[in-house]
């Protein structure tokens, strides 16, 4: 058990909680482990969340399917990750994305009823969903824009950035394409015209912002 104690201690909702008391706390709940091959549906979109999901080892990705039935690639998860903390007292609790096993998987499952046990046992567990319904907040304001430039406009002062406005970029243009849903031509396309007018300079994956106010207008 002691593995999985230390595994838990460095997710957002065991983070600041001693390991002994980990191991107190998992005495006190039920919950179980399970296996998910490579290519594996852990969690389907539409379906409500009534578990907590702890990816333990292997990685996952959160895809979402449009109604016109085009698939977006929105987010990677990597262990110790905790899946969807911010779903399970919604009053809509459907899940937003389904999230598929990258590579073999596993992962811890708490029933909402033991998490409510948590959160008397303990309210440190509290935090966790304050940090995640700030997540889902910027999310959305994300989701917002409508235009490729403005998504990309977010996107880069999302980022960490000097008094220079120069922002190193830390993925491929492939992981942006999916992440903005679009074609990978198409963003390339647009970020070559905000280099023609300007607006930005690119050097492989630093960028720097010539013309904030143009950027967002």
């Amino acid at each position: 058990m002691d593995d999985l104690e230390k595994i838990l201690q460095h997710t957002s909702l065991f983070k600041n909680i001693e390991l002994q008391e980990i191991t107190n706390l998992l005495k006190k709940i039920y919950f179980k482990k399970k296996d998910f091959k490579e290519d594996s549906l852990v969690l389907l979109q539409g379906d409500p969340c009534d578990s907590l999901y702890i990816i333990l080892a292997g990685n996952a990705y959160g895809e979402m399917i449009d109604y016109t039935g085009k698939v977006a690639k929105i987010e990677e998860f990597y262990p110790p990750y905790v899946l969807a903390s911010a779903l399970l007292f919604a009053e809509d609790n459907a899940l937003p994305v389904s999230v598929i096993s990258r590579s073999d998987l596993k992962t811890l499952i708490i029933p909402k009823d033991e998490i409510i046990k948590l959160f008397l046992l303990n309210r440190t567990f509290l935090n966790d969903l304050s940090d995640k319904f700030v997540f889902l907040s910027k999310k959305l304001k994300f989701l917002a824009f409508k235009t490729l430039k403005e998504k990309i406009a977010n996107y880069l002062y999302s980022l960490p950035k000097n008094n220079q406005e120069e922002i190193i970029i830390p993925n491929t243009l492939e992981e942006l394409a999916n992440y903005f849903s679009v074609e990978r031509p198409s963003l390339s396309r647009v970020l070559l015209q905000l280099e023609n007018e300007k607006v930005i300079k690119r050097e492989n994956k630093k960028v720097v912002i010539l013309d904030k106010k143009r950027l967002f207008n």
